[in-house]
């Protein structure tokens, strides 16, 4: 167990390729927790090479890696090439929960390749990188992404590459917020089979693109778009809604639906009974789309009584 810790200003090379600024997992680590950590201002390498997990390397089969702040890490020494300036993982089926990544840069700020991970509850926001979160080769079962928040972290704020047309990557992604800078795509697909439920996707040029439709598919069921096109060819997309999402903050991060918003109670039963904040899913009479399930909060005065 590694657990409330401050993990700040390492390197994983100061000469070569470096893996891990922060901290580096792999082998026999199947018990392993790694949790409520703060992993900052790590560097993967500080040489204009190509480096690997600025903040965290590795995710090894039944690894928990929760609630942890992953923020300032970058890939190399200009933060530009390389993969995962947050977390990068090679292989392995980890439990990723709950985590802050965000302030990265350098490759994609989350990288998961040859992933079997289940990556739940993170918030992958305002990292200055070519992607927010990257699904990387493989083939058959990959990663399952339930009840992330995805926001401003490069061109594409999520991508799905698989191998070829021989090795497709399968991936699924269920009640996720997903919003670009105005400008690349909200889902990028190449060489994989993508399967999306109850998605957000906001602010793209692109809302869905499916690179290669000859030997690939994406399918996407509720929907909801907001200031983006909705997809181009190669995708299959059914009950789609367009409107406003009325996120609470977005310009300081904050991705929780407002009142009013068109995504409240348009949602399909997917099998997820919680939202990102843990708060029970539906509350209306059917799930909200993406992360969040909005809730009405009340807020009394306070009295003060004289003895």
């Amino acid at each position: 167990v590694i657990s409330g810790n401050v993990i700040i200003s390492n390197a994983g090379s100061t000469a070569y390729r470096g893996s891990g600024g922060g901290m580096y997992v792999w082998g026999n680590c199947s018990s392993i927790q790694i949790q409520f950590n703060q992993v900052l201002s790590n560097a993967a390498t500080t040489i204009n090479s190509y480096g690997e997990g600025g903040g965290i390397y590795g995710g090894p089969d039944g690894a928990l890696i929760q609630g942890n702040i992953i923020a300032g890490n970058r890939t190399n020494n200009a933060g530009t090439t390389g993969r995962g300036a947050g977390l990068f993982q090679y292989g392995g089926a980890a439990h990723y929960l709950g985590n802050q990544v965000q302030g990265n840069s350098g490759g994609c700020a989350v990288e998961l390749l040859y992933s079997r991970a289940y990556f739940a509850g993170n918030r992958v926001v305002d990292n200055t990188t070519s992607g927010g979160v990257c699904l990387q080769s493989g083939s058959g079962a990959g990663p399952t992404l339930v009840n992330n928040v995805i926001a401003r972290s490069g061109s594409r704020t999520l991508s799905v590459y698989g191998y070829n047309e021989s090795n497709l990557l399968l991936a699924t992604l269920i009640h996720n917020t997903l919003v670009g800078a105005g400008a690349g795509y909200g889902v990028y697909a190449q060489y994989g089979v993508l399967t999306m439920t109850n998605t957000l996707v906001a602010s793209a040029t692109w809302g869905i693109h499916n690179a290669t439709p000859v030997s690939a598919t994406v399918t996407a069921d509720h929907t909801l778009f907001y200031n983006t096109p909705n997809h181009s060819s190669g995708v299959i997309s059914t009950d789609e809604i367009s409107g406003y999402p009325r996120f609470v903050d977005p310009a300081g991060g904050d991705y929780h639906l407002g009142t009013g918003s068109a995504a409240i109670d348009v949602g399909v039963d997917a099998g997820v009974t919680t939202d990102i904040d843990g708060d029970p899913r539906p509350i209306g009479l059917l799930p909200d789309i993406g992360a969040d399930e909005w809730k009405l909060n009340l807020y009394l005065p306070l009295v003060l009584r004289n003895n």
